[in-house]
């Protein structure tokens, strides 16, 4: 997966870029969702003054993988 940003203001997460963004065809990861059935991407951003122990990113991912 890659992250992009745009002048106009676009930040996003593009799952499905990565042979168009590195050149490299073997890097295609398509996707397959069938008929009736949905596909889920879940993505946090955390922006923060300070270093990783100051925010407490591992408790951070830890109720973000609990879902809270």
């Amino acid at each position: 997966m890659r992250w992009h940003a745009r002048g106009y203001g676009l930040f996003a997460a593009n799952p499905f870029g990565v042979a168009a963004f590195t050149n490299d065809k073997s890097q295609n990861s398509p996707q397959t969702v069938a008929p009736g059935k949905s596909l889920r991407y879940r993505y946090r951003v955390i922006v923060h003054p300070g270093d990783v122990q100051s925010a407490d990113i591992a408790a951070l991912y830890s109720s973000y993988i609990a879902g809270k």
